[in-house]
């Protein structure tokens, strides 16, 4: 499955800014959201009581299904959860710096070369926000 402009950049998102480690489990969620496979009961016409397939119940193991909002946040949410992100961040830049001896202004710049499509999206944004073109 590809995903393509917000569905993709809001997954990669919600990823980035996660705490668990289990990240194949939390792409397993959101697959859950687009598609599951389910078998039809003995005579119960109520889908959601519908049992997944054995198959596809031992591929997603024990991912729950993930709703992805689709909705576009406002470019005040984005920068407020990059602020969040580069403060929780600091400390390990600081000790990159001092203690390792890292440019970190020349590393920043080298890192435009590796931005991906999604990047580009929040990075355009924030632009638009602030004036910028």
């Amino acid at each position: 499955m590809g995903l393509k402009g917000d569905h993709a950049f809001h997954i990669a998102f919600l990823i980035s800014q996660s705490t668990s480690n289990d990240w194949a489990s939390q792409c397993l969620g959101y697959l859950r959201d687009f598609i599951d496979f389910i078998g039809k009961g003995d005579n119960d016409t109520n889908i959601t009581r519908a049992r997944l397939l054995p198959w596809w119940k031992l591929f997603i193991g024990s991912a729950e299904k993930l709703k992805l909002s689709t909705k576009k946040e406002g470019v005040v949410d984005i920068t407020a959860k990059l602020k969040s992100y580069l403060d929780r961040l600091l400390p390990t830049l600081y000790i990159a710096k001092h203690g390792l001896g890292i440019n970190l202004n020349t590393e920043v710049e080298k890192a435009a070369s590796r931005l991906k499509d999604f990047h580009q999206l929040k990075l355009k944004r924030i632009k638009e926000a602030s004036g910028e073109n």
